[in-house]
């Protein structure tokens, strides 16, 4: 997806609809889920609206165009304005976006939250599988045997599988599919109400998809205690996920 750099620099063209099919769709996309954007964008608009008609009706030229576009940066919010104005006519510290500026996913970055993110998850599991479970249950629980019965994998590679599952797959689907979906049909959801709809739909992967679909055992293990365990082990599990991503999001 574009950036709110790349989205300024192309904010003209798109006005002037001189896009290719695919940057516009790209454009359109950063603006349903961008505010700062999509206010810039209105903005722009207006401004050019208010060109006189005879200049209007012609093509601008680049004087005209770095005209309004320093227009519309003395306007805007100063995160906003460092993002069209040249490069080095500002200190490295205001050139860097502040907290509430739209961050743009990059494979290290994200593969380096997805590790702490998941790793908090994983820690919140194992506490409450070895330790609290026991006590409600008579006896810990084993993503092992699950893992054994649905995929046929036991032993060191089980171990694996449940380790990959906890430090990359539950944290990358959470930072990259829960959270910008959450943020595009439900933008009031607070950070916690995000992360419980997700520990829900892991005890609905691993109760139905994983037990019954791809193992063969009665869905959500009958709705025994076992299965109610389960949806708060998930729910803890990605919970302790949500809290790790929100104060690292807070602190960056």
């Amino acid at each position: 997806m574009l950036t709110c750099k790349e989205v300024a620099a192309r904010a003209s063209r798109y006005l002037d609809d001189d896009l290719p099919p695919l940057d516009r769709a790209q454009l359109r996309m950063h603006l349903s889920m961008c505010k700062l954007c999509a206010r810039y964008m209105e903005q722009m608009t207006m401004t050019v609206g208010m060109l006189p008609a005879a200049v209007a009706q012609e093509q601008l030229d680049s004087a005209v165009e770095d005209q309004v576009m320093a227009r519309l940066a003395a306007v805007q919010r100063p995160a906003v304005a460092a993002y069209v104005v040249p490069a080095g006519s500002v200190s490295p510290a205001a050139e860097r976006p502040p907290a509430w500026a739209p961050r743009v996913p990059r494979a290290p970055r994200v593969l380096g939250e997805a590790l702490l993110t998941g790793l908090a998850g994983l820690a919140a599991w194992e506490i409450f599988a070895r330790i609290v479970a026991p006590v409600w249950l008579g006896f810990a629980l084993d993503p092992h045997t699950l893992i054994d019965a649905a995929l046929g994998i036991a032993g060191p590679g089980a171990v694996l599988v449940h380790l990959c599952t906890g430090l990359l797959l539950f944290p990358l689907a959470f930072l990259l599919v829960a959270r910008p979906l959450a943020r595009l049909l439900a933008p009031v959801l607070p950070w916690w109400g995000v992360a419980g709809v997700f520990g829900l739909v892991l005890w609905v992967f691993a109760g139905y998809v994983v037990a019954n679909l791809m193992g063969g055992l009665p869905a959500f293990f009958g709705f025994g205690a076992v299965a109610w365990a389960s949806l708060v082990g998930h729910g803890a599990l990605a919970l302790s996920m949500g809290a790790a991503a929100h104060l690292r999001r807070q602190t960056a």
